[in-house]
Formats: structure tokens, sequence, C-alpha cells
């Protein structure tokens, strides 16, 4: 079956998923993460691209970047190609290291663009690796709130959607960060399976079908929600679609479930659609 094209940004800008083949571990020590970002930093230096956000997973990696089209997938190519090769020569193994080619959505709003940096930052949390992005060392998000010191990402656009001036942006930046977001973006969580995960958790409690959840009393349909919502590791805005559900019932069943705030409420400024080029 022949690939499907690449969905082309307006703005250039792209968040960017690769993994693992069927998931293998990418780096199995801090050497690794570093020769990654080494790598990128190089890549960066030809000025193909600008990087404004990234978080590496130990099977996965997340990018937020700005590239032409004619650019995008020559950077990807020799970042990875430059990864596999020193992967499969420490590891004395050849063959593929990563899953297929790299996963890309566009983003054309600045309110895509902050959401997404805040979701790449907060991929370690949401795994349950750390307890808030600052504490994860192979993230971007602490070159943001340490504007002093040398970063491999262009920390300005980010900057700007908060404030003019870089320490009040940072504050803001902080805030924005630790608010819940009811935007989907790339995962690396395969939906087949949690769509499996979903109809497992509902035929244990009798239900065959995820419209039957309407039917239940609040209290027990608010029990399962919790349960699926722990298992299935999808936004809240997503699970209410696989559940055929309101959203709002997903957000009342969930304690920490609250409106995704608009950027205007969180910085006093209009957000200007789409995000400028």
């Amino acid at each position: 079956m022949p690939r499907r094209p690449r969905r082309l940004s307006p703005t250039d800008i792209y968040h960017i998923v690769v993994r693992g083949l069927n998931k293998a571990v990418l780096f199995h020590s801090p050497a690794d993460y570093s020769f990654f970002l080494t790598a990128l930093g190089k890549i960066l230096k030809d000025g193909e691209f600008d990087l404004y956000a990234y978080c590496l997973m130990n099977n996965h990696v997340h990018l937020l970047l700005k590239a032409e089209s004619q650019y995008l997938e020559r950077t990807m190519k020799r970042l990875l190609v430059v990864y596999a090769n020193y992967y499969n020569k420490k590891l004395q193994r050849i063959g593929h290291v990563f899953q297929d080619r790299f996963r890309s959505e566009p983003i054309d709003s600045q309110r895509y663009f902050m959401a997404c940096a805040r979701y790449i930052h907060n991929n370690p949390v949401k795994a349950g690796i750390v307890s808030a992005p600052q504490a994860y060392p192979w993230s971007s998000y602490r070159e943001y709130i340490a504007p002093g010191q040398k970063s491999l990402v262009n920390r300005r656009p980010l900057y700007d959607c908060f404030a003019p001036q870089t320490a009040d942006a940072v504050k803001l930046l902080v805030q924005f960060t630790g608010q819940d977001s009811d935007l989907t973006f790339l995962d690396v969580t395969d939906q087949k399976q949690v769509v499996a995960t979903i109809q497992e958790i509902l035929k244990e409690h009798g239900l065959a079908r995820p419209e039957e959840l309407r039917l239940l009393p609040a209290e027990r349909r608010n029990i399962l929600i919790r349960k699926v919502f722990a298992a299935a590791n999808v936004s809240r805005r997503e699970l209410a679609r696989l559940l055929g559900l309101n959203k709002q019932m997903v957000y009342n069943a969930l304690p920490t479930g609250q409106k995704e705030p608009s950027p205007v409420s969180e910085t006093g400024q209009k957000e200007p659609s789409p995000l400028s080029s």
C-alpha cells in the first residue's frame, strides 16, 4: 500500500514523533541521550530548520520544529541515520532502529503551538517518570525556565506567545505548563490497542458497547470512566470521543478535569491565527 502524503503545515511548523522499532528502547544510558542531542545540534547549525521544543523518552522522541517542506524529510533522515549508525555500532547489531518513517502533524495556530510545547514538556509527567517537567533532564523545559543558560532551542517564539519581557514570559509559561489540556497530539499510543483496552474494561463490567455508559447511574459511570482513563493513556477529549460521551461527562468524572483555557485569558493578549511564520 502506498504511503499517504504528509500533511503540510501553512506555518512550516510541525510536531514530529519518532519511535523505536516495535517500541524498542532507543536510549539505554545518558550517553545515548547526549549523543542524540549533539547530533541534533550539529544538524541545526546548517540552518535548514528551527527547533522550539524536544523531549527524548526511552523509546520515542518528540520534536517541535520549523522546516520548509523540501527540507523536512532530508533533515529528519540525516538525524535518524546518524543516530541509527551510532546505536547499531554501540550494540553490535544491524537493521532498522526506528519504526517506519517519522510521523508529523502540522501546527497552524498559536494556540496549538503553545499547547504542543506544553504537551511535549509534560510527556515524562504523563508517563509517570517524574512528578514535574523540570525534573526531567532530557527535554527542553529546563532550558525555557533558565533563560540565562545556553539552549539548543530557539526560545523566543514561545516566550513571545506569553509576554515581550523574558522574565514575565517564563512565569506565564510555567503557569501554562502546569495547566490541563483537552487537545490531542501525536503520540506512540496504538489506537487499536486503546480501543481493545476500553472494550476489555467495559466487558468486565457487563457492558457490550461504550454507548451503554450513558444508561448507567452517574456514580457508576464516573468510576468506569476513571478506570478507562487510567488504562487508556489518552487525553480527556480523545477519551470522550472513543466512549461516545459528551466531553463534559468525562470532565466531570475526572477529579483534575478542567476546560482548556484560551491563550487570551492566560496571557492577556489576543491570539493570532494562524501562527505567523
